[in-house]
């Protein structure tokens, strides 16, 4: 925790982030529910992850950053190895001849500013973001498939066989996932043929192609979703229905699972089921200031109901 609950109180206090009423209540919950106050406003849609990490960073005098509103280069990505940016939810957004300059969920990290600094031989200069925006900004280590997909996209795909023999069938799987979370795709459909792998999409229910892979990547694929998904992987001539859960951004995204032998082998149907398509914070609703504060304030309420 970067600040105190009672520091954090006066903080949105000070910047008539909520009401103070309501803020007094969500702090005795939190106090007696043992979670902090920023989680605690959090879950209740009171402010943005950005809203708090903004006042937070004026108080410790430490720059804030939005990096979903930064295009990050992919060369800067060998600066912090994959696997502790993940750790550490740190990530090198930009560089100049003299500094580094790295985005951090936790700023009183010394470990990474240590590591940056001896690699670089440059001073670290450190902006404070949210968890949700490492999140979003860790996919510059996807470059390699985020190429190909973008590649089969476009219709060039004369050199992608050769990009996909050298990626993960873990990256490739996953990025198709996210791609379709990013796309608000309700379907994934991964059927095979003579010569491909074709994906589609279902967009507002309308199923579409969206790309094809090369065929000796599809049996790879389907492995993978049956590995994530807890099913039989040495089963193909069944149906197989299971269920699985992916850490996208701010929330989990679950995906039912169905798999189905075909002539060609086996096709598999992936149902996102989105928390962001099931729920929407009291802001989304179009209600007026005065209107959503009186509202905000009767939910937080012990008592009494909505009609």
């Amino acid at each position: 925790m970067l600040i105190t609950d009672e520091k954090l109180y006066n903080l949105v206090l000070a910047e008539n982030l909520v009401d103070r009423e309501i803020l007094e209540e969500v702090l005795i919950f939190s106090n007696n529910s043992d979670i902090s106050l920023e989680d605690a406003l959090l879950d209740r849609d009171l402010v943005t992850d950005s809203e708090l990490s903004a006042v937070i960073a004026k108080e410790l005098k430490i720059p804030f950053v939005r990096l979903s509103q930064i295009a990050i280069p992919s060369d800067l990505s060998h600066i912090i190895p994959e696997k502790i940016a993940r750790k550490m939810k740190a990530v090198v957004f930009k560089k100049d001849e003299a500094n580094v300059y790295v985005a951090m969920v936790d700023p009183s990290n010394l470990e990474i500013r240590e590591m940056i600094s001896k690699k670089t031989g440059k001073k670290v200069v450190v902006y404070l973001t949210t968890a949700r925006d490492i999140e979003g900004a860790l996919r510059v280590y996807r470059k390699d498939i985020q190429k190909a997909l973008n590649l089969l996209l476009s219709g060039d795909s004369e050199n992608t066989d050769k990009i996909f023999e050298e990626v993960p069938v873990e990256k490739i799987t996953n990025s198709l996932i996210e791609y379709a979370y990013q796309d608000k795709v309700s379907d994934v459909h991964i059927e095979p043929d003579e010569k491909h792998c074709l994906i589609r999409f279902r967009i507002d229910g309308v199923l579409q192609d969206v790309l094809k892979l090369p065929i000796f990547l599809h049996d790879r694929i389907v492995m993978r979703i049956k590995i994530m998904s807890n099913l039989r992987t040495d089963e193909h001539l069944a149906p197989q229905d299971g269920k699985m859960r992916m850490k996208l951004e701010r929330e989990n995204l679950d995906i039912r699972v169905s798999i189905i032998p075909v002539v060609e082998g086996e096709k598999v149907v992936l149902r996102l089921l989105s928390s962001r398509s099931r729920r929407m914070s009291l802001a989304d609703l179009g209600m007026g200031e005065e209107d959503l504060r009186k509202v905000t304030k009767a939910f937080n309420k012990s008592f009494g109901m909505v009609l």
